[in-house]
């Protein structure tokens, strides 16, 4: 396809030169626009770097716009590298065809606007949307963008309850001054009212099919909390659950609580552990209940999972790295082969 030359080139007199710029080669059926190409190349060396972790995280506005914005550059300019016959379109045109009906239904999806409430309480803001009739399932999540944070920026959390209930339930972690979350914490303090809020989705899957299992073991820390509590949502009542939960904040399980007793009045198979690992002080009388006990320390998971999984039962897990990790060995070792969900956070 590409047109030889009989004496190699250097690569700037390639990218450079003014006929093969205007003009290209050709091999009778083809003609290549090495600039183009070169183009296309760098934008996409770009759109790689800028999504590495540590940019991602840091700079996520940032990183979604340049992602938006490379991938046309990207797509237009390796369609224009090549011209002549049919191949070059139909090669770069179908992604580009994908990519736009893909952001129209984004664009769809967040047509509606929907009434949100804000509270917050030490280091989590608690979201409640009003959203009709929308619907979701267990370990759902959807994106949420808010005007008055950032019109632009959309961040992806999971939804807490069921949809049968009209409102979708998210709790978020304040990551840090001059980010997103952060931004949305201090719309309870200052009394912001009207507040509306945009949704995509929702998206995500289970990993294995939890009405095919009578007993579920939900391991999760911190934050991670969120996507279990969504998934206990949707428990039938013959089935049931233990939900071993590692915390170190005695602000985030009272701000939780309400939540918590809510799904342990509907469903009366569920027993939820919490593993308190901080160093403040913690009433814990006011908290512990027959089903909902308190311990100091670390849960041992290995114990866990033996004392009360069997061949029936199927393991979802979510929170810090080093957690997953250790939950993940201990399941896996298990010998009744036990299902595996897990999510992480570190997009």
């Amino acid at each position: 396809m590409y047109a030889e030359f009989e004496n190699e080139p250097q690569t700037a007199k390639v990218l450079f030169d003014k006929e093969l710029h205007t003009g290209g080669t050709t091999d009778g059926q083809t003609t290549v626009y090495p600039l183009y190409g070169f183009v296309s190349w760098v934008a996409y060396t770009i759109l790689v770097a800028l999504g590495i972790p540590f940019f991602r995280r840091k700079f996520y506005s940032v990183f979604v716009a340049s992602h938006v914005a490379l991938s046309i550059v990207t797509v237009t300019f390796s369609i224009l590298h090549i011209s002549g016959g049919w191949r070059p379109y139909l090669i770069n045109g179908v992604p580009l065809i994908i990519l736009c009906l893909d952001f129209a239904a984004r664009t769809y999806q967040k047509a509606s606007k929907y009434p949100v409430t804000v509270s917050y309480s030490g280091a989590v803001t608690k979201l409640v949307i009003e959203t009709g009739d929308r619907k979701w399932g267990p370990g759902s999540y959807m994106y949420i963008s808010i005007g008055k944070v950032g019109f632009a920026e959309a961040h992806p959390f999971s939804v807490v309850s069921h949809h049968d209930s009209g409102k979708a339930v998210f709790y978020v972690k304040n990551m840090g001054r001059h980010t997103w979350t952060d931004r949305l914490s201090r719309l309870s303090v200052d009394g912001v009212e009207k507040l509306f809020a945009r949704l995509e989705g929702p998206y995500g899957n289970m990993q294995f099919d939890m009405t095919k299992h009578d007993k579920l073991v939900l391991i999760c820390g911190g934050i991670g909390i969120t996507p279990m509590l969504g998934i206990a949502a949707y428990m039938a009542p013959e089935q049931s659950a233990l939900l071993s939960w590692s915390v170190r904040d005695p602000s985030t399980i009272l701000f939780l609580l309400e939540d918590i007793e809510a799904l342990l009045a509907k469903f009366a198979n569920l027993r939820i552990a919490i593993s308190y690992t901080g160093h403040q002080s913690l009433n814990e009388a006011d908290i512990s209940s027959s089903r909902l006990t308190i311990d100091h320390g670390r849960p041992d998971f290995k114990e866990l999972i033996l004392t009360y999984a069997d061949e029936r039962s199927a393991v979802a897990i979510c929170g810090p790295a080093p957690l997953i990790m250790t939950a993940v060995a201990e399941a896996e070792s298990s010998s009744f082969h036990l299902p595996l969900h897990v999510e992480t956070f570190e997009f």
